[in-house]
């Protein structure tokens, strides 16, 4: 279901985290007399290079991330930290809620304060063909060409990397030495505006408990897989028309698509829907609708909860929403804030019960947009005052160069005017933003 998650930890004091005996950190830089040993002396040498001063501990195959004595951040597998370190069998959202649990008795970290930056997400499924056929008969994903990662001669990975994510497929079965085939395919976030994009508003890890979220991202793995474009090494190109062979040789090349979706994007659409239905009409492997129904039945299986599984989430989300919002009456009774028409609009179908259980966190933010496109940047550290790149690529790099090429161009052709003499003095007249 889950697995990689890198999140920021919020509602603890970093030197009482610190403290904890079930962590040992450590770090690159000497205790005593402050000084970074350095990884990358070219960084070092740099006139304005500050090192960031990281404490890291190891527990249960994840790791914990001090950084200047002021964040804390979460790094590793959540599927992992549940099993010794193999990630190759199923993972439940009962163990999901069994390894949010845990952290929070361990270690005191609130499932609504642990906000996620990073996810990954997806199944392993037992096909009735070998894992290593799957993964050879893949051509593309999206026009793109894929990259490959081998472990040790123990099967390898198909990977696709996009700007928000990469889709990743492999041999699980090879990769740990099992006596079966293992695929896993699964899909790494690398910026959580992909999900929101969708629909999908995961934002802490409360949200990885949401059913009608979990569901929705049932649905991402279902459609990526279908947009798979794949070959059948068993149909019989000589049985078929010329017209239909070449479209079928055609598109067992990758470059072929590449290269027809950059200089005919309509043409491509109308030639992979025709290579798609003469796979599907004349393959033998089917290797696609066994892979869709596979994932499908993995994940609604992953993602149903008992009766006493959702008594029991239920609780915990209530009692650490309660830490968040306190008694704030004199009565004694504790209240919430109230959850508007807008908010609940926030979570899928709008189901009232889910609403209560999955309420918007209410922080109050100072408006604040970015001064080249005017997006709001209120998420962003105080200060901001472009995009960020981190969040938002390129998009924000390009914001922020708006504002700062200006500046700094006509810095540099005053720098060139004075550097070539001045007969008189124009200083006076410069006004410098």
């Amino acid at each position: 279901m889950f697995d990689y998650k890198y999140s920021d930890i919020k509602g603890i004091e970093p030197s009482e985290f610190f403290k904890n005996i079930l962590l040992d950190f450590q770090s690159p830089v000497s205790l005593k007399t402050g000084e970074v040993i350095p990884s990358n002396n070219r960084d070092r040498q740099k006139e304005k290079f500050t090192p960031k001063i990281c404490k890291e501990s190891i527990f249960q195959h994840c790791k914990f991330i001090l950084t200047n004595d002021k964040y804390i951040n979460f790094s590793g597998s959540l599927h992992e930290y549940l099993h010794g370190g193999t990630n190759y069998n199923d993972f439940t959202v009962q163990e999901v809620f069994e390894v949010i649990a845990d952290l929070k008795e361990k270690f005191n970290i609130n499932p609504f304060l642990d906000h996620i930056h990073n996810l990954e997400f997806g199944v392993n499924v037992i096909p009735p063909f070998e894992a290593r056929a799957f993964l050879e008969s893949i051509v593309t994903f999206k026009g793109k060409e894929f990259e490959k990662r081998f472990y040790d001669g123990r099967g390898y990975m198909v990977k696709f990397p996009f700007d928000q994510y990469e889709l990743k497929i492999y041999d699980k079965g090879h990769q740990f030495n099992l006596s079966h085939s293992v695929l896993r395919f699964e899909i790494k976030v690398t910026t959580m505006n992909f999900l929101h994009a969708k629909g999908i508003s995961i934002k802490n890890s409360a949200d990885l408990l949401n059913p009608d979220l979990n569901l929705l991202l049932g649905a991402v793995l279902k459609d990526f897989c279908s947009q798979l474009v794949v070959h059948d090494p068993k149909i019989n190109l000589k049985s078929l028309k010329p017209r239909e062979n070449a479209i079928l040789k055609d598109g067992q090349n990758v470059r072929y698509w590449t290269g027809l979706k950059k200089s005919n994007p309509e043409l491509y659409k109308k030639r992979l829907k025709k290579y798609r239905d003469l796979v599907s009409k004349h393959g033998k492997m089917k290797f696609l609708e066994t892979m869709t129904d596979l994932i499908i039945k993995k994940w609604e299986s992953l993602s149903t909860m008992n009766e006493e599984t959702k008594s029991g989430i239920e609780n915990f989300l209530t009692n650490n929403r309660l830490e968040i919002f306190p008694e704030i009456t004199t009565s004694g009774e504790k209240t919430f804030p109230e959850i508007t028409d807008l908010q609940k609009s926030t979570f899928p179908h709008n189901n009232p019960s889910n609403s209560v259980l999955f309420p918007v966190t209410i922080e109050p933010i100072e408006k604040r947009t970015c001064q080249s496109c005017g997006k709001d940047i209120s998420d962003q550290k105080p200060g901001s005052k472009y995009c960020s790149e981190w969040k938002y690529g390129k998009e924000g790099k390009k914001c922020r160069n708006r504002g700062s090429n200006p500046r700094n161009n006509f810095k540099r052709r005053e720098s060139l005017i004075y550097r070539k003499g001045l007969l008189f003095e124009i200083s006076s007249f410069l006004i410098l933003k």
